[in-house]
């Protein structure tokens, strides 16, 4: 198989093209990998790859060998998969297209799908493995609908080997971090494509930067303070997250005008909240930030994901501080999680930082939401106290995080402190679950 940093590398046709020319067979997962680095360079990158193959070769006057072509075939039958990429292959076949006439009927051939014996397959396996479709037009993707979204998205296969995505006249940023995380979760980057979007929408999917961050783990701050907005950004473990932190509060500060304590405390919290996404989750690829200011309406909505293993079975895994053996269902998790002193690493944290957050935002007069499981809770303040809803949705496979803060109203986390029996001799780590 290539070298997967040398690929990770190119940006050119002409370079794909020389790895996948190897003198052996490449086997499924260089191939894959192949196919995936193509699309990232461009949509119709396998159809250029494959005319550079029979360019090259009628420059030299030669057929293709018998180990090119068994590799070209492959990665085009691969790559054809993909409906953008098979409609690419059919336009190549035109007569003023790009394959040459000679290997027309061979490509074409190429396209057609591999029937699979009814001996040999079950019902199940002939649906996973395709294209499927992710219809989110009626669902806006609010905090308050993130177990809608869960459940559509609970309905797809994880074995899709592609998927369509459909969005309505708009989707907020929380629900647009949430199906980013499921795309790279599920290995499905350059995998997918947003059909029949609207032309605000497309817009919005580039200012945000959803296919430039599941591309590039770089976080990318925009060094504009008139900029309101982070757009997605990978958190990862090689990346410092402090210049996310300092971009959320600069934000804030612009809007809220917090008291220097308070934006002090929130630089903490809001560290502490981003820092646990790779660090206790034990999460098998990138989670994902994202932070928008909603002017119009004067409000700011902060998500942070992961797909890590959740908040249940870190308790269950871990050392609470809390007895959990009546604890049945992943909203009982929930709610402990979200307590004071309520934690599953009792050595090393005290319980503060869900607590603190949903409690400031309550106070703020804004949304809270936590999801992980099967179960989100939403919080908000009714009658002076916080009240939490319980939605229950298909499982999602690690943590979700997600805040709408009301920026007409303080955010007065000082005073939540003051009114806490907190030890002056923690550190900042020590004041999150």
């Amino acid at each position: 198989m290539p070298n997967r940093e040398a690929v990770g590398g190119l940006s050119n046709i002409g370079a794909l093209a020389d790895l996948l020319r190897q003198p052996y067979a490449l086997d499924p997962g260089a191939l894959e990998y192949l196919v995936e680095e193509s699309l990232n360079t461009a949509k119709d990158a396998p159809v250029q790859i494959a005319a550079l193959f029979f360019k090259q070769a009628l420059r030299a006057e030669r057929e293709l060998v018998p180990l090119e072509r068994e590799n070209l075939g492959r990665f085009i039958r691969r790559a054809a998969a993909i409906p953008t990429v098979r409609r690419a292959f059919e336009k190549s076949l035109r007569p003023m297209g790009r394959c040459p006439t000679r290997e027309r009927i061979w490509v074409r051939q190429l396209l057609v799908p591999i029937p699979v014996p009814a001996a040999e397959a079950e019902p199940a396996e002939q649906v996973s493995g395709g294209v499927e479709t992710l219809d989110l037009t009626k669902i806006a993707g609010a905090v308050t609908e993130l177990h809608l979204l869960i459940d559509a998205i609970g309905k797809i296969s994880p074995r899709l080997r592609f998927l369509n995505i459909r969005l309505g006249e708009f989707t907020y940023a929380s629900g647009l971090a949430v199906i980013a995380q499921w795309i790279l979760a599920h290995s499905l980057v350059g995998h997918y494509e947003f059909v029949d979007c609207p032309e605000p929408m497309a817009r919005y999917l580039d200012n945000i930067r959803f296919s430039a961050a599941l591309r590039n783990p770089s976080i990318v701050i925009s060094p504009d303070p008139m900029d309101w907005a982070i757009g997605l950004t990978r958190i990862n473990r090689d990346e410092p997250t402090e210049q996310v932190t300092e971009k959320i509060v600069d934000i804030l500060h612009t809007f809220a005008n917090p008291t220097p304590e308070d934006k002090g405390a929130l630089l903490v919290l809001i560290s502490e909240m981003i820092e646990n996404i790779h660090r206790h989750a034990d999460a098998p690829v990138d989670g994902f930030a994202v932070a928008q200011v909603y002017p119009r309406l004067l409000k700011m909505g902060i998500t942070l994901v992961d797909a890590g293993m959740g908040v249940r079975a870190s308790f269950e895994s871990g050392e609470p501080s809390i007895p959990i053996g009546h604890l049945r269902h992943d909203s009982d998790f929930l709610r402990e999680a979200v307590k004071l002193h309520s934690t599953s690493k009792k050595q090393r944290h005290s319980g503060y930082g869900l607590f603190l957050l949903s409690e400031v935002i309550a106070r703020n007069r804004g949304t809270f939401a936590l999801t992980s499981g099967s179960a989100t809770l939403v919080g908000y303040q009714k009658r002076k106290r916080i009240e939490f809803d319980v939605f229950t949705h298909s499982p999602w496979r690690g943590t979700i995080v997600s805040v709408i803060i009301d920026l007409h109203g303080p955010l007065p986390l000082s005073e939540v402190y003051r009114e806490m029996p907190i030890d002056p001799e923690l550190e900042a780590d020590d004041l999150f679950t």
